[in-house]
C-alpha cells in the first residue's frame, strides 16, 4: 500500500473590518493612510489629561442660573397677570420670583467672571507652549 503525502493547506482565517484572525488570536490591520503635510503631537501628564476630561465646573452654574431665572420670569408673568386673592399665596410666589432673580443672576456672574472656565484654557495653552518653534516658518 502507498500512503500518499498529505497536502499542507493553508489556514485561512476570518477578516473582519480589516482584521485578519488568526489561530493565535493576534490582529493583523490593515491601515490606509492619508498623510497630513504636518502634524503637531503634544505629550501631556495624567494629570493634564484627568483636568482637560473633568471640564470646567462652570457650566452647572449657568445651567442653574438659566433655569432659576427662567422660573423667576415666569412667576413675575403669573404675578402679574394673575389676580392672587391670599396674600400668603402672594407672599409665596413673590419670595420665588425674588429668589430666582437674585440667586439666577449671582450664579450668572459668578459663570461669566469665575477663574474656573480660565484653568482649563490656560493648561491647554501651557501645553501648546511646550512645542518648539519651527525654524523652517
Amino acid at each position: 500500500m502507498s500512503e500518499e503525502p498529505e497536502e499542507k493547506k493553508t489556514p485561512t482565517f476570518p477578516v473582519i473590518n480589516g482584521i485578519e484572525i488568526s489561530e493565535t488570536d493576534e490582529y493583523t490591520l490593515k491601515v490606509r493612510r492619508a498623510p497630513f503635510s504636518e502634524l503637531a503631537v503634544y505629550e501631556i501628564s495624567e494629570y493634564e489629561l484627568e483636568v482637560l476630561e473633568r471640564g470646567s465646573p462652570d457650566s452647572v452654574k449657568l445651567n442653574f442660573s438659566l433655569a432659576l431665572l427662567s422660573i423667576a420670569i415666569t412667576s413675575t408673568l403669573t404675578l402679574l397677570t394673575t389676580p392672587i386673592p391670599s396674600g400668603k399665596v402672594f407672599q409665596a410666589w413673590f419670595t420665588v420670583t425674588s429668589f430666582g432673580y437674585i440667586i439666577g443672576i449671582y450664579l450668572l456672574v459668578i459663570w461669566l467672571f469665575g477663574n474656573s472656565r480660565q484653568s482649563a484654557k490656560a493648561l491647554a495653552k501651557k501645553i501648546r507652549e511646550r512645542m518648539p518653534v519651527d525654524k523652517n516658518d
